[in-house]
């Protein structure tokens, strides 16, 4: 069982266990001996950790962010090292993901799975789809270009290789996080191709894609 010690209670046990407290330095004896009610950090800006923040905030700056919302506070100990609006309060990037998760959690299992439906609306003939790629969706949030140049590469493995028809988008189906039908299946049709990708989805085979992926051809 846990037990809430005091911080006199806490000096006296370090002493027990043959800790000198005359050995720590006077602002850890400070936290130790007064509690946390009368905790002052000591505010001793170190040059390295300033000039590392510095750096951060001027990438931000290049690419057109605000410093203002970019809260930033290095401590080791009492003593506060350096910070950029420290003390303004901001929503913090790693406990939103927590109300995320839960909203996400209380509408879907932890093993569920989105579901992207491909169907034809003729036969394949010679590698040809003799009618339309229709593309079903379910609300799949991270179908993005990786996601598209595996279902192409998986049309190619199949001997699809041309589709006479149309690209048919039905349901709740978004990509790279574009919501209109007509947007997320140009980047489709996009991602299908090889041939037609935008440099952006070059960049993305390149950087996420395994070492000798096919490049995909419908």
């Amino acid at each position: 069982m846990l037990d809430v010690f005091s911080s006199g209670v806490l000096l006296a046990w370090l002493e027990m266990a043959g800790v000198d407290p005359i050995e720590l330095n006077a602002a850890t004896r400070q936290v130790w001996q007064g509690g946390l009610s009368k905790l002052i950090l000591l505010d001793q800006p170190d040059p390295i950790a300033s000039d590392l923040v510095q750096q951060y905030l001027d990438r931000l700056a290049a690419r057109g962010l605000s410093d203002q919302v970019q809260g930033v506070w290095i401590q080791a100990g009492p003593i506060s090292l350096a910070n950029n609006v420290g003390t303004t309060p901001l929503p913090a990037a790693s406990l939103t993901k927590v109300a995320t998760t839960l909203a996400a959690l209380q509408q879907w299992t932890p093993d569920y799975q989105f579901e992207t439906l491909i169907a034809t609306s003729g036969p394949v003939e010679n590698g040809v789809v003799q009618g339309d790629l229709i593309v079903v969706g379910s609300g799949d949030p991270f179908f993005v270009w990786e996601e598209g140049f595996a279902l192409g590469n998986t049309l190619n493995q199949m001997g699809i290789t041309q589709v006479r028809g149309n690209l048919i988008i039905s349901g709740n189906f978004s990509m790279n996080y574009e919501s209109n039908p007509i947007k997320a299946g140009e980047f489709l049709k996009q991602a299908l191709d090889s041939r037609l990708w935008p440099a952006e989805a070059a960049a993305q085979y390149d950087q996420r894609m395994p070492p000798g992926t096919a490049r995909p051809i419908v």
